[in-house]
C-alpha cells in the first residue's frame, strides 16, 4: 500500500487519461485481442530465434515479433524446472503459478483462461495485447531458475567429495551465470540497434527551408507507411540506411528533436477527442484526418475540407512523401525527395468568432466541420456548452475571424490579448483537456469543448487578457498522497532508527 501511495502522483493522473480516453468503459474483445501470441511461440522461452528473427527480416510468426519475444536464455527455463521439481517451499509455488498464469494469460484467445478473464476481472477490458503479460511469466522464471540453481549448486556439494566439493559447485553456478550473461549478450543486442548520433540527430533538409518561415505545426502525410516500406527495405532494421531517409519526412515524434511543433504524435494512451481528430495505434481508427484523404500509386488527393481541417488546427506546413493535389497547398523547396507545402490562409494559434454552434455529437462535428458550410473563419463547434452562455448570433456578414496576441511563458500556460469587436468566443488551437482554468481579465471563465479537441471561452465585446493554464486536481491530489506516504515512511524510518538505538544502548 505504501508503494501504491508513494506512486500516487504518477497512478492519479494516468487514472484520469485513461477515463478520458476510448478505452473507458472497456475495450471489445476484437480490439482487445486483435494483435494476438502466437502459440509456437512459447518454445522461443527456451531456444533463440525459433522462427527467424524480425531484425533481419527472417521472422516467419504470425504476430508482432517484438510484443511476443521473451528470450531468457538457454540455461533459464531448464533451472525454472529444477526448481519446480525439487523444492517444495511456498514462494516457488507461488512463482510458479505467477508464471503459468502469466503464460496463459499471453496467449490470449489461444486458451479459454483470458476470455473468462476478459468477462470477470475488473480492468483487464482496459488493456490490450495479452502476450505483454509474458513479462509476469518471464519474471516468474527467471526467479525460479536462480532458485533452481541454487538447488542445483546444493545438491552438486552435497554429493561430491571434501575439500574441493564447495569450490567445484560455485565455479558451476558462476559458470551457468556466465554462460546465460553471454548467451543473452550475444543474442539480444541486434534488437535495439545503434546509429551515429551526429548522423541520426542533424537536421532534415526541410528544416533549411523553414527556418525563414513562421511555422506554427508541421503535419507529416503518410508517415506510417513510410515507415513501413523503410522497415522492408531495411529488412527489419539490419541497414539503418532507409530509417535515415525516411526521417526527412520528419515522422511523428521525430519532431520533439528539433523543437518543431505537430498537431499529432505516436503515444499510447490519448484522449478520444484526440483519437477522433488524427487517429491512434488502432487498426479500426485512423482519424478524420486520415481519413479525408486517399493515398494513389503517384500522388495524395484530399478530400472535402481536409485542408482547411489542417489550417484551423494552426498547421501551416505539410510533409507528403508523393504529390498533393491541393489547391490550398503551395508547394515549397525541401532540398530532399520528400515534398513540402505551405498552407494558404492558416488560422492563427488563438482568434476570435462571433458566432457559435452548439455540436450535438462529435460525429456530427466532425461531418458540419468538414461540410462545405462550416466556415471556422465565422463560426466554433461547442460540446456540451449550456445555451445560455452562447452569445447571441450576429447578423450575417457580421465580424469574423480576429487574430489574438499570444504570449506563452511555459508549457503549461498561455496568455491571450484579444480585441474583439462584439460578444463571442476566443478559441485556442490547442487539445482540450480537463486539467485546464482559465480568466478572462483576471475572472475565473468556464472552458468550453470545441471543434472536437480545441479549447473556447466566451468574451465580451472590448480588450481582453485571457489566460489559460494547466493545473489539473489529479496531480495536486496525487502529489499530496505521495508526500505523505513519503513523510509516514521517513517518520517509521525515524522511529525504528530511534527504538533500535535506545535498545542498543540499554
Amino acid at each position: 500500500m505504501i508503494g501504491i501511495a508513494l506512486g500516487a502522483v504518477q497512478l492519479l493522473p494516468m487514472a484520469e487519461l485513461g477515463g478520458l480516453s476510448s478505452r473507458h468503459g472497456g475495450l471489445s474483445w476484437e480490439f482487445a485481442t486483435h494483435w494476438r501470441y502466437w502459440p509456437p511461440n512459447l518454445l522461443a522461452l527456451a531456444v533463440p530465434y525459433p522462427f527467424g528473427d524480425v531484425s533481419d527480416g527472417t521472422y516467419r510468426g504470425r504476430d508482432i515479433f517484438w510484443e511476443s519475444h521473451g528470450y531468457l536464455g538457454l540455461c533459464t527455463v531448464p533451472f525454472a524446472l529444477v526448481a519446480l521439481w525439487s523444492d517444495r517451499r511456498r514462494a516457488v509455488w507461488v512463482l510458479g503459478a505467477l508464471a503459468l498464469l502469466g503464460l496463459l494469460f499471453a496467449l490470449g484467445p489461444a486458451t479459454p483462461v483470458y476470455r473468462v478473464a476478459f468477462a470477470v476481472l475488473p480492468g483487464i477490458k482496459s488493456f490490450r495485447i495479452p502476450q505483454r503479460f509474458l513479462f509476469v511469466a518471464c519474471g516468474a522464471l527467471a526467479a525460479l531458475a536462480g532458485l533452481g540453481l541454487t538447488r542445483a549448486e546444493r545438491w552438486w556439494s552435497a554429493r561430491a567429495s571434501a575439500g574441493t566439493s564447495r569450490i567445484t559447485a560455485l565455479h558451476l553456478a558462476a559458470a551457468v551465470v556466465a554462460l546465460t550473461a553471454l548467451d543473452l549478450g550475444l543474442t539480444q543486442p541486434r534488437q535495439n540497434p545503434l546509429s551515429d548520433a551526429g548522423a541520426w540527430l542533424a537536421p532534415p533538409a526541410a528544416l533549411r527551408s523553414l527556418a525563414s518561415e513562421p511555422v506554427g505545426r508541421l503535419y507529416s502525410m503518410e508517415s506510417s507507411a513510410v515507415h513501413q516500406r523503410a522497415f522492408r527495405l531495411a529488412h527489419g532494421w539490419s541497414d539503418l540506411a532507409p530509417y535515415r531517409v525516411a526521417r526527412e519526412l520528419i515522422q511523428p515524434n521525430a519532431n520533439l528533436f528539433w523543437s518543431l511543433p505537430s498537431p499529432d504524435g505516436y503515444a499510447g494512451l490519448i484522449t478520444r477527442e484526440m483519437e477522433i481528430t488524427w487517429g491512434a495505434m488502432s487498426p479500426t481508427h485512423d482519424g478524420i484526418a486520415r481519413g479525408n484523404y486517399r493515398a494513389e500509386r503517384d500522388q495524395l488527393v484530399p478530400q472535402g475540407g481536409f485542408v482547411r481541417f489542417l489550417a484551423m488546427n494552426h498547421v501551416t506546413h505539410v510533409l507528403a512523401p508523393s504529390p498533393v493535389q491541393s489547391q490550398r497547398l503551395e508547394p515549397m523547396p525541401s532540398g530532399s525527395w520528400a515534398r513540402l507545402y505551405r498552407v494558404r490562409d492558416p488560422l492563427p494559434l488563438a482568434y476570435f468568432v462571433g458566432r457559435a454552434v452548439a455540436a450535438p455529437t462529435d460525429r456530427a462535428a466532425a461531418e458540419w466541420i468538414f461540410s462545405e458550410a462550416f466556415s471556422p473563419r465565422r463560426e466554433v463547434l461547442l460540446h456540451a456548452a449550456p445555451s445560455a452562455s452562447l452569445p447571441p448570433a450576429p447578423e450575417p456578414g457580421g465580424p469574423t475571424l480576429v487574430e489574438a496576441r499570444v504570449a506563452r511563458p511555459s508549457n503549461s500556460e498561455f496568455i491571450a490579448t484579444i480585441d474583439a469587436p462584439s460578444a463571442g468566443w476566443l478559441v485556442l488551437a490547442e487539445s482540450w483537456y480537463p486539467g485546464w482554468t482559465a480568466t478572462v481579465d483576471g475572472r475565473e471563465a468556464s472552458i468550453v469543448r470545441a471543434n472536437i479537441n480545441q479549447k473556447a471561452v466566451a468574451i465580451p465585446a472590448g480588450t481582453h487578457r485571457v489566460a489559460f493554464v494547466f493545473r489539473p486536481r489529479s496531480l495536486a491530489r496525487g502529489a499530496m498522497v505521495s508526500g505523505l506516504a513519503l513523510a509516514c515512511l521517513v517518520a517509521s524510518a525515524a522511529f525504528a532508527w530511534r527504538r533500535r538505538s535506545l535498545s542498543d544502548r540499554a
